[in-house]
């Protein structure tokens, strides 16, 4: 009993942080196409709705927060963005505005994470960090290769996919997750291409990555 309410305020305090990050990068997409007073009335709609409808999570008061439990956080929040900017300048414009700003926070995320690495990023450091994304089994894969040039895996089981299903927002989903794939890596090793064949988000059976590496590596 003594120990559930420091968990219970650490992964307040850390749902909360999340949810400032995220708000950043979509406020300053929304703010540089759309100007400042109609992001801030649109930000302040949707926060207020966010307030009015809490979405319970399976993964509420657990910490460490895995990056499944972390996505889960987002799409609550910005569901209600999504939807407004849906509402006032239709579905294209809200699919531009919230995946360039899920591109500039992988993008950041992956500057981050390299700036963690004590050597050069490459894929065999990427390599090392990949089953951070598979916690709590988010995701079930098949590594295929696996070198400094290229790395090939087959995602057979997507958590994160089942959750958007479950909550009726595959569409959202797919921006909020799967447009970070190759933005991460554009932050994190700039030299790393993407090419992604199948997805299981799209209906796809099973995700097929495979990040290669270019002669000439580039610096952040």
């Amino acid at each position: 009993m003594g120990s559930a309410m420091p968990q219970n305020s650490d992964y307040l305090a850390e749902k909360s942080k999340i949810e400032r990050n995220i708000l950043k990068p979509i406020s300053e997409v929304i703010s540089s196409e759309l100007g400042r007073v109609a992001a801030q009335t649109i930000l302040d709609e949707s926060l207020k709705s966010h307030e009015k409808a809490p979405s319970p999570s399976p993964f509420e008061g657990r910490t460490p927060i895995t990056i499944l439990a972390q996505r889960r956080i987002e799409i609550d929040l910005i569901k209600f963005i999504y939807q407004n900017l849906k509402d006032k300048f239709g579905l294209d414009a809200a699919k531009k505005l919230i995946g360039q700003a899920v591109i500039n926070d992988a993008i950041a995320a992956g500057r981050q994470k390299a700036a963690l690495v004590a050597s050069p990023t490459n894929l065999l450091t990427f390599a090392q960090i990949l089953p951070q994304w598979s916690q709590g089994d988010a995701l079930k894969m098949t590594v295929l290769e696996s070198t400094a040039d290229i790395l090939r895996y087959t995602v057979h089981s997507c958590r994160y996919a089942q959750m958007y299903k479950d909550m009726g927002l595959l569409e959202l989903g797919f921006l909020v997750s799967c447009f970070r794939d190759g933005a991460f890596m554009e932050g994190y090793a700039p030299n790393v291409t993407l090419d992604r064949t199948k997805t299981i988000m799209t209906g796809d059976e099973t995700c097929e990555f495979c990040y290669r590496a270019s002669k000439n590596p580039q610096t952040i």
